[in-house]
């Protein structure tokens, strides 16, 4: 039989010198050494049940932590980080942005400010002179970008106007159909910015110094995205087509997409030379050669209503999901993530590369500007990491995998 040294706080029964001490441990014995072996059987089961408890509660409180811990302990795999910034006026409803060529981002907003905000997330906004529509963009599609004479020139309704980083708009120019629709403007090769007219059906060209100039694009329909192609070229979606135009004017080619009815969106150059654009109706991101060669890839979240594509300084390709609150990105092989935004029913809609290597992004309803932090999936230069070795990455499998488990069953204890 055992030593006793303790007595049981509640029943003053002997608790053994060595081992755990026991609850209203049965006294010494012989009828009950059965019953004493029992319990001391037991007693494994009981540190690992305690220990597993102590895990859930780990992760009830750190399950990100935890989980972002064993994802990033296996090669190819990151997460990315998104952070928000609320902007000054509550109802700003936020849409295009682009990279200044002052290092910060420059965004649109529906009544009548342009916003600029650092890389740190500190905003300052711009109400537009009474000489803009006082409602820029609240009936009509407005876009930004940074121009060749390293000013921003964005569009507000049937104006075209151009604004210092100084945050003074110093030059604002009437399109020849004031009900144009404007929605998209590029800095083109020739030195001139290049925008589309959604509603009269034009893509329009002017100069630093304010000479304006439409091209109509005809049985293509309405053009949205435009974007200068690899080929120094303009490319433009419309209808459900990609189509080219030179800086003279000439639309020389147009294609349509595999999908009937797609209406492609934005349109950029990815990284590999091709035409990359999201398909606002089908939801799919497309890729097109110059050529005319398609590629089409169904965003993994159905009804996305992706509306803005960007190239991520990892090489990627990033769009905003207006439907779905999330931001998504898709290798040049065609392999997508996708990522819910913090603010639920945010609706991102414009997004940029920042000059901090993040992307920018707009969030419509939320009226706010976030920035999400691409996942590192490729390890750094220098040496290659050792590898965990597979019976640590098991047991951190296992120890996830347990602590849901327990998780899950203490729900249903709860329910």
């Amino acid at each position: 039989m055992e030593d006793f040294d303790e007595q049981c706080t509640q029943c003053g029964a002997a608790s053994p010198r060595f081992g755990p001490p026991r609850t209203h441990l049965i006294r010494r014995n012989p009828d009950n050494y059965d019953r004493l072996n029992i319990r001391v059987l037991r007693w494994p089961a009981k540190i690992f049940e305690r220990r597993l408890r102590l895990t859930a509660n780990i992760q009830a409180r750190c399950g990100k932590l935890l989980l972002a811990a064993l994802l990033l302990s296996l090669p190819g795999v990151g997460l990315a980080q998104i952070t928000e910034y609320a902007t000054p006026s509550p109802f700003s409803q936020p849409q295009s942005i682009t990279a200044g060529p002052d290092g910060a981002l420059w965004f649109m907003e529906v009544h009548a400010k342009i916003g600029r905000s650092t890389v740190s997330g500190s905003i300052t906004e711009y109400t537009l002179p009474g000489t803009l529509p006082v409602a820029c963009g609240t009936a009509f599609a407005n876009a930004i970008t940074t121009g060749p004479d390293g000013a921003l020139w964005f569009l507000c309704a049937g104006y075209v106007a151009r604004m210092t980083t100084a945050g003074t708009v110093t030059n604002s120019y009437v399109l020849p159909s004031l009900l144009s629709g404007a929605n998209s403007i590029v800095t083109g090769p020739d030195g001139a910015l290049w925008f589309t007219e959604n509603i009269s059906g034009k893509i329009g060209r002017i100069t630093t110094g304010g000479s304006i100039t439409e091209y109509t694009t005809g049985a293509l329909g309405a053009p949205i995205g435009i974007v200068v192609g690899p080929d120094n070229a303009l490319w433009f979606t419309a209808g459900s087509s990609i189509a080219r135009i030179t800086t003279a004017g000439t639309i020389t080619n147009s294609y349509a997409t595999p999908t009937a009815n797609s209406s492609p969106a934005a349109i950029v150059t990815g990284p590999d030379g091709a035409l990359w654009f999201v398909e606002e109706n089908s939801s799919k991101v497309g890729r097109m050669t110059t050529s005319g060669s398609f590629t089409e890839y169904t965003i993994p979240t159905a009804n996305s209503d992706p509306l803005a594509i960007v190239v991520g300084g990892d090489g990627a390709l990033w769009f905003t999901e207006l439907s779905t609150s999330k931001i998504g990105r898709v290798t040049t092989a065609g392999v997508f993530t996708e990522y819910g935004t913090p603010t639920g029913a945010s609706q991102p809609f414009g997004i940029a590369a920042g000059a901090d290597g993040n992307l920018w992004f707009t969030e419509f309803a939320a009226s706010q500007i976030a920035r999400a932090t691409p996942p590192v999936t490729t390890p750094p230069t220098g040496p290659a990491p050792t590898p965990l070795p597979p019976s640590v990455t098991l047991a951190l499998i296992g120890l996830v995998g347990l602590t849901l488990l327990e998780l899950s069953r203490r729900r249903r204890s709860a329910a």
